[in-house]
């Protein structure tokens, strides 16, 4: 099992097979075993069992009680097979504190020339010691089974660093190893930290031709930092065409040159146009699938989340039927994992949700509930109304999260009134402007009536940019029903708007009653307990904010269901 490549794997490929030889095990003990079960334990048995290290970790790993729930208790008292295996395990779950607590329990007897020093330069790279990575790789000899793959681990880290003397000592001793991905790796690593910088002592290293090919050993590093600089990149991008369409202005091309969230990816930009790659969440996605397909479920998160954030929900459903959650991909396990599938199943209409609803219990699925409601509210809604519905929301969640219950959340609650204000104008006040000829109804009414300052009203918020605030609205809306004491003139103006409002509630029978809701949803008492105190100055619990999430995401879901058109 000891290897002196490069591009070692001791990551998901062997931490899956580990895993699947352990559960073979529990089923031959319990006498639950196939014939094919057996074959696979045989054949996982002889991977491990080759030698002498290779049978101390399967001895290691086939003692239950060797990996107890916190490994650091009896660590004087194991094996150093057991040791090893359970230091690579907590590097794998990121328990840097228990990894950097077992190599100090390793004695330099039991191992190879410089494996110890490996085994801890492993620990601090992991745990981002870079620093502490470099000059424990100094110390292992040039000879040892373990120097090739260390002073790749070194070189990593002094990329990192923006470490130019060190990286271009270890890249004397294995530039003629690195593989296409390799140079790849090295120049995103690099380009993270020289922010802008030139270095052409590295630039005239890196082969002209870079050509990956399947299997080559450094991919899986490098697609996992490319997908994870990538996906802040898409989602910047996701931002800035949310604001453009809220604002009906395209973003200069100074303000995307000098946005720091782009520029970040400016290395993996390049390795993309290095590639001849199209760069979308799909084409990334399918770059982790390799991964996937040999049982990594942090491969899978990362995969899923991307997908999320970028809004490619069918895409997200594909892949979890694309890779069932089983023994070698155990994603149902995790929680998070399962909740973004849910909430992708649930938005593409999907039956899969069905499914995943009965691995999530009640206390899980009910603010998983929520939040996927939000996401179909806000999918309905008009991009200005859509974008300060999700800030005002997101802003709360916060406060929520972090139970901060003496904050103001006045300006939350008035961005939350604000997406119901803007929703209402977009599908009620201006597309009712638009259909009746305000002036020619205002000179037929007295000029003191209610209905003639209502259209006053609809006039002005006709205007490109301009919009009846929810006191006007509730107004207007109350000027639409029938009034015994019209004249004859105000009875036939108040007809022809009525009609042309009927128009747009289009098929909803009941279009006195759908008036009546929305302009309860907008009442006096509602605006005053949550719209007005902040706009006027008075301070606004968590608690109120968090009723006036639930009434605007009740009012929108209303709203959108009974003008279902927006013009």
């Amino acid at each position: 099992m000891r290897s002196s490549s490069l591009h070692p794997d001791p990551g998901p490929t062997t931490i899956a097979a580990i895993t699947l030889l352990g559960h073979y095990h529990k089923l031959m003990k319990r006498d639950a075993f196939s014939p094919i079960n057996f074959r696979r334990y045989k054949l996982l048995y002889s991977l491990f069992n080759g030698s002498a290290r290779g049978s101390e970790m399967v001895n290691a790993l086939l003692n239950e009680e060797n990996f107890p729930i916190d490994p650091t208790l009896d660590a004087d008292d194991v094996t150093p097979a057991t040791l090893r295996m359970r230091l690579i395990i907590a590097v794998e779950k990121g328990g840097y504190d228990d990894a950097s607590f077992l190599v100090g329990r390793l004695d330099e007897v039991d191992h190879d020339p410089g494996e110890r020093a490996f085994l801890r330069a492993l620990v601090a790279y992991a745990s981002g010691k870079f620093e502490r990575t470099i000059k424990l790789v100094e110390g292992i000899p040039l000879d040892a089974i373990d120097r090739p793959k260390s002073a790749w681990m070194a070189a990593k880290a002094a990329a990192l660093l923006a470490d130019r003397t060190s990286l271009d000592r270890l890249l004397d001793e294995i530039a003629d190893r690195i593989s296409p991905f390799g140079w790849l790796h090295l120049i995103e690593l690099l380009g993270r930290s020289l922010d802008g910088q030139d270095y052409p002592e590295f630039r005239d290293r890196v082969p002209q031709r870079l050509v990956g090919r399947p299997g080559d050993p450094a991919y899986e590093e490098w697609a996992t930092l490319h997908v994870q600089t990538m996906r802040p990149y898409l989602a910047r991008l996701w931002e800035i065409i949310a604001a453009a369409e809220a604002s009906g202005d395209a973003p200069s091309a100074e303000a995307i040159v000098s946005d720091a969230a782009l520029q970040q990816a400016d290395p993996a930009l390049f390795v993309e146009h290095v590639l001849g790659r199209k760069t979308g969440a799909k084409e990334l996605a399918e770059l982790l699938d390799p991964m996937i397909a040999k049982g990594s479920v942090s491969a899978f998160r990362a995969c899923i989340e991307m997908l999320s954030d970028a809004g490619e929900f069918e895409i997200v459903v594909r892949y979890a039927n694309r890779f069932p959650h089983n023994q070698a991909l155990p994603w149902h396990r995790e929680l998070d994992i399962v909740g973004a599938l849910y909430s992708a199943a649930v938005l593409s209409d999907d039956r899969l949700s069905r499914r995943l609803k009965r691995l999530m219990l009640p206390d899980r699925l009910e603010p998983l509930v929520g939040a996927v409601r939000r996401v179909q509210i806000a999918r309905r809604l008009a991009p200005m109304g859509r974008t300060s519905f999700l800030s005002a929301a997101a802003e709360l969640d916060h406060v929520k999260a972090t139970d901060d219950q003496w904050r103001d959340c006045g300006l939350i609650s008035l961005g939350l009134f604000r997406a119901l204000e803007l929703e209402l104008n977009v599908r009620l006040a201006k597309p009712l402007a638009a259909r009746i000829d305000v002036s020619a109804l205002r000179v037929r009414l007295p000029n003191r009536s209610a209905l003639a300052s209502s259209l006053n009203d609809l006039r002005q918020a006709s205007r490109p940019g301009r919009g009846l605030m929810v006191g006007n609205m509730r107004d207007l809306l109350k000027e639409l029903y029938p009034n015994p004491d019209d004249d004859a003139a105000t009875r036939a103006v108040r007809q022809e708007i009525r009609c042309e409002l009927d128009t747009l509630l289009g098929a909803v029978i009941d279009k006195d009653g759908a008036l009546n809701d929305v302009g309860n949803m907008i009442s006096a008492a509602v605006v005053g307990r949550f719209r007005n105190p902040p706009a006027h100055g008075q301070f606004l619990r968590m608690g109120d904010a968090l009723e006036a999430l639930r009434h605007v995401e009740g009012a929108l879901e209303l709203i959108t269901s009974i003008f279902t058109k927006a013009e």
